[in-house]
């Protein structure tokens, strides 16, 4: 973890680390914050990995003006009224995407990192890697190996479920998740489908498919297991449950941006995102010379106390597997609160956290 002065100079090399795919640590007008570019998985990844961060908690998107971030929301006259007074400063606005938003910036998939409840760290800053898909080749290997020879089983509800026909859903066989292979996998619904021989009635093996199950939960993916009987003898039964399950399904959470349920069809949910609008000089600069929306987040280990000065961030971070590549020295920062957070999505006012800015919901 590289320190540097916030001068011009430390300026141009987070610049160089940003478009690298790294993450900066610099300081704002709250604390100090981790910034990556959105519009890079593996950079938004690498920043769930630093914060150990949730996959339910979005992170915002920092922007260098007002008319910036119009182009990638659905500006209303509660933002208007709320930016002229408050923006910029410390102050978060969550509002719809626009429809025609760039889709480079959506990153759902793959997703960050989320603890693991049979880790032996979990809870005390142990994680697992990306658990929408696995880059791990082992991983990949197996799921391979497997795709080569599906059962019998497996080979029947494939045939019905290939090729988008079910529903027009589009499920994917011997998926790799995190360190898993799942037997069918359905981004848009966040659904994966295994199918039990009899193995899986051993009491080994029941422990280690709950283990398999709370993994998944925490990446917003559900599951449904089917025995193999029920597959051969009643296929209709199977395809009916998965229907009910599929089609009512809430999309998955992803860092950026959030996505609600009650948008699109199967799952696809209403995208929102946060915005934020930075007073400080610093913040300015790097959302400037970025020329891109960054990520906006505190730069602290999930559930920590957050950091005004490159010695907390130091402290935290110390003997840390994944830590921020650069900090911006800009010396201590007042401790100040974090910024307010309004959702707009709904179009009424709807406070999620009260911070710097003191306002009131109608």
């Amino acid at each position: 973890m590289k320190v540097l002065l916030a001068s011009n100079d430390g300026l141009q090399h987070a610049l160089k680390i940003l478009r690298d795919g790294g993450v900066v640590a610099h300081a704002t007008e709250t604390c100090y914050g981790l910034a990556c570019d959105l519009s890079n998985p593996d950079a938004v990844m690498k920043l769930f990995k630093i914060k150990q961060r949730p996959l339910d908690q979005p992170v915002s998107a920092l922007f260098a003006s007002i008319e910036d971030a119009k182009k990638y929301v659905e500006w209303n006259d509660e933002a208007e009224v709320l930016a002229l007074k408050h923006l910029p400063g410390p102050l978060t606005l969550i509002l719809l995407m626009r429809d025609d938003v760039p889709r480079h910036l959506i990153v759902s998939n793959p997703l960050p990192p989320a603890p693991s409840p049979s880790a032996s760290g979990a809870g005390r800053g142990g994680v697992k890697e990306n658990l929408y898909r696995s880059y791990r080749p082992s991983t990949i290997v197996n799921a391979r190996t497997l795709r080569k020879g599906q059962t019998s089983v497996e080979v029947i509800l494939w045939e019905v479920l290939r090729g988008n026909q079910f529903h027009g859903l589009h499920f994917r066989r011997q998926h790799p998740v995190g360190k898993y292979v799942l037997d069918f996998f359905c981004d848009d619904a966040s659904l994966g489908i295994e199918l039990d021989g009899s193995i899986h009635n051993q009491e080994e093996q029941k422990k280690k498919d709950v283990d398999r199950t709370l993994y998944m939960k925490e990446a917003g993916i559900q599951i449904m297991r089917f025995k193999n009987s029920e597959v051969e003898n009643d296929l209709t039964k199977v395809l009916s449950t998965i229907e009910k399950v599929a089609l009512k399904s809430s999309p998955s959470p992803c860092p950026q941006p959030q996505r609600r349920a009650g948008g699109g069809g199967r799952g696809e949910g209403v995208r929102t995102l946060g915005i934020r609008i930075s007073s400080h000089l610093i913040a300015i600069k790097l959302v400037q010379g970025f020329a891109s929306p960054i990520s906006t987040t505190s730069a602290n280990i999930h559930g920590q106390p957050n950091p005004y000065s490159a010695e907390d961030i130091i402290k935290q971070f110390e003997g840390q597997e994944f830590q921020p590549d650069l900090i911006l020295d800009s010396g201590m920062l007042p401790q100040n609160p974090p910024s307010t957070v309004i959702d707009l999505a709904n179009r009424s006012q709807h406070v999620r956290r009260i911070g710097s800015v003191k306002t009131k919901s109608p």
